[in-house]
């Protein structure tokens, strides 16, 4: 679930998509006169022209995004299964479906896409679908503490789902356990938490999330082998543990994110009306990254799960002035 971890960078892209879609680029290479896809022609259509828009804004270097995503191809695999499933829940509908787009000899002539589109299992995109609402919503909240001009009564109405989701997710992480899951569920937390740093007079109200059942137990009883729990040990092979690279992962998010913001930032504000909204949430994001890669770096991974409510980030952090474009 390491994708999960940037899902609040992935998620931007619905805005984009909102306004770009509809473009004759995308729309004119997206009639599908296919039989199988006849009941609901008009909406697979509009997805096949919404999935190329998703492709262009992931991979193109020419957008100035692509530079500030890792896994981008596990992304837009997600984003596939969970919008054709919402039509079809059929197991074979993902690669029947991308077998039509990729009819289009203009569609990813360098192969990015090459192996990567496949179905994924119910039970783990129930999982991702929980990282992708979660984070719609913690985005929503930051916009609110950050712009005056949004409704500020509605961050409580927001983080009331972040907390309901958020349980939900809880239960799938048994006592005394760990799973690439759990500890991406633990980095939305910490995530969520440090956005209360950004709150100024009472312009929004966070709910309290509880700690993970794992973490409490870590605390108890110390890490788990992972042969205690070898039914666990199997599902993160198939969902592609990468655990022991997370440290990693978050230095290289942080340090490639700074230098895609820029770009980022400077393409939108002088070509879109987005410009000056992503690239005020991106900022703020990343300082909250640093943080928490600060309070990560000298701990072990399972240590630093039970012993997190004890850490204290560095204040020198949020001292770090930056000015605007």
């Amino acid at each position: 679930y390491n994708f999960c971890n940037e899902m609040d960078y992935y998620v931007t892209n619905d805005v984009m998509i909102m306004h770009r879609w509809e473009s004759a680029k995308y729309k004119n290479y997206c009639i599908l006169n296919n039989s199988e896809f006849s009941d609901n022609r008009i909406e697979y259509e509009t997805l096949c022209a919404k999935f190329k828009c998703l492709f262009d804004l992931l991979f193109d270097e020419s957008f100035g995004f692509s530079s500030m995503y890792k896994e981008p191809h596990v992304y837009i695999n997600f984003w596939l299964n969970y919008q054709l499933k919402n039509i079809n829940s059929s197991s074979d509908i993902v690669q029947r479906f991308y077998d039509v787009v990729k009819s289009d000899t203009s569609f990813d002539t360098h192969e990015k896409l090459k192996g990567k589109i496949q179905n994924i299992q119910d039970e783990h995109l129930e999982n991702m679908k929980i990282f992708y609402n979660l984070y719609h919503n913690y985005n929503n909240i930051q916009s609110i503490i950050q712009d005056s001009t949004y409704d500020h009564t509605q961050c409580a109405s927001y983080s009331s789902e972040c907390v309901e989701k958020y349980e939900e997710a809880l239960t799938r992480c048994p006592k005394g356990a760990t799973s690439s899951f759990c500890e991406a569920l633990n980095i939305f937390k910490k995530k969520y938490e440090k956005l209360n740093d950004l709150i100024s007079a009472d312009n929004c109200k966070l709910e309290v999330l509880k700690p993970l059942p794992s973490h409490e137990s870590l605390q108890q009883e110390g890490p788990l082998l992972p042969s205690e729990h070898p039914e666990r040990a199997e599902l993160d092979h198939v969902l592609g543990e990468q655990g022991d690279n997370t440290d990693y992962s978050s230095t290289a998010a942080a340090s490639g994110t700074m230098i895609g913001m820029f770009f980022i930032s400077l393409i939108l504000y002088k070509s879109t009306p987005f410009g000056p909204w992503l690239r005020n949430r991106l900022l703020q994001k990343n300082m909250i990254e640093k943080n928490i890669e600060e309070e990560e770096k000298n701990h072990e991974l399972l240590l630093h799960m039970s012993e997190y409510q004890d850490i204290n980030s560095e204040d020198s952090i949020y001292k770090i002035p930056y000015t605007s474009l």
